[in-house]
């Protein structure tokens, strides 16, 4: 069980750079780019490319999620999945994310 953990987190914490990365670099830390939704399309086809799976457009913007909800004070949790973190960030109000995000700590749904 283990392994299982330690590829979670290294997969939550690589997904948590890349939303990093967009936010940081390809919106020069604004909340949206200049050039709108074709950035996220277009790293998705980019990466896709390279790197295969993982990278779809969706994927994308919950990586930026991740990012943006959990900055480098509140880093994610290792004891989460990224599967954890999608349904997570679908939740826009604060308190209601972390109630959940404890319920899945406390009983590792």
């Amino acid at each position: 069980m283990l392994a299982v953990q330690a590829v979670n987190a290294h997969i939550t914490e690589t997904y948590w750079q890349v939303g990093r990365h967009i936010v940081e670099f390809e919106q020069a830390g604004k909340v949206r780019a200049d050039y709108g939704k074709a950035l996220i399309a277009s790293l998705a086809k980019d990466l896709g490319l390279r790197h295969g799976k993982g990278f779809s457009r969706s994927n994308l913007v919950y990586m930026r999620l991740l990012y943006l909800r959990y900055p480098i004070s509140q880093k994610p949790s290792h004891q989460l999945s990224w599967s954890h973190y999608v349904e997570l960030l679908k939740l826009d109000d604060e308190l209601e994310r972390g109630f959940y995000e404890r319920q899945f700590r406390r009983y590792r749904l």
